[in-house]
């Protein structure tokens, strides 16, 4: 069972979307990052601790 993130933020990239929490990585400025990727290979990083992020989190079963 793989870890699902989206962000629900309206202005950010593919909200509402659920993508495969693949790692957490370092990113610009030191601030770690969660590496994501979706369905059709696309992938970027979501900056953890951002107060805008609006994360949510499921494991595969749970966004069915």
């Amino acid at each position: 069972m793989s870890d699902l993130i989206r962000t629900m933020h309206p202005d950010g990239f593919r909200s509402g979307q659920w993508a495969t929490l693949l790692c957490r990585a370092p990113g610009n400025n030191e601030d770690d990052c969660y590496l994501v990727e979706f369905p059709d290979g696309a992938t970027d990083f979501w900056v953890v601790d951002d107060p805008d992020g609006k994360y949510e989190f499921a494991s595969t079963k749970d966004a069915q």
